[in-house]
């Protein structure tokens, strides 16, 4: 059953980065599976990408998990905002579709954040980040060429609308849960959770040798 699900996953996954998603040749159920699957696997890519900060804060165990939960719960939300969205847009050219099926066709175009990991490549980083996002893009842009089977310009102004409105709603959704992440964090730890290289450089003698092998 397991290995089925992640076979299924795998051909979605690679059709959706060569720009060819099956969106609507998977049934209902396994859609489901297969995005709740993918969201996770992406919270983990991302989590590696960010290694180095998450080694500093000594995340691990339950707060490693905590933080795998929520970056999971973000990345849901994110991509679920989209599917509302091309649904109502779907309804305004004329294409009303089947919402979860919208929801699936923007879970695919999470795929390429699977790759999140290499993010932690230094000085590549944000780069290498904003490369992933536009390939996201093009997946977005196939899937709703094929779910709403209309021309490559009408599915790129319905793509980019729904593009748009997501990271919109990360920039400003994004902060209220990283605060009930952090509130969480410091309950179950005691301490401030670091998220930045800014606040990091703050912490007294982080780079004194003496602070540093004790550390370690």
């Amino acid at each position: 059953m397991l290995s089925d699900l992640f076979q299924l996953v795998l051909a979605e996954v690679g059709a959706a980065l060569t720009l060819q998603p099956h969106v609507s040749g998977v049934g209902a159920g396994d859609q489901v599976l297969v995005g709740a699957v993918l969201a996770v696997l992406v919270a983990v890519s991302m989590l590696a990408g960010e290694s180095a900060l998450l080694a500093i804060n000594r995340v691990r165990g339950l707060a490693y998990w905590l933080t795998l939960a929520m970056t999971a719960t973000g990345v849901l939300l994110l991509y679920l905002t989209q599917a509302s969205l091309l649904w109502v847009l779907g309804i305004a050219i004329g294409q009303p579709t089947d919402w979860l099926v919208l929801a699936y066709a923007t879970l695919l175009a999470a795929s390429p954040k699977l790759l999140s990991f290499i993010q932690i490549v230094p000085g590549f980083g944000p780069f290498l980040g904003r490369l992933l996002s536009a390939w996201g893009f093009l997946v977005l842009w196939a899937a709703t060429a094929s779910v709403f089977a209309v021309g490559e310009g009408l599915a790129l102004l319905v793509a980019a609308t729904a593009g748009l409105t997501g990271l919109a709603a990360s920039h400003f959704g994004g902060p209220p849960l990283v605060r009930v992440r952090d509130r969480i964090w410091t309950a179950i730890t005691g301490r401030p959770m670091r998220r930045s290289s800014a606040e990091l450089l703050q912490l007294p003698g982080l780079l004194d040798d003496g602070v540093v092998g004790e550390r370690r």
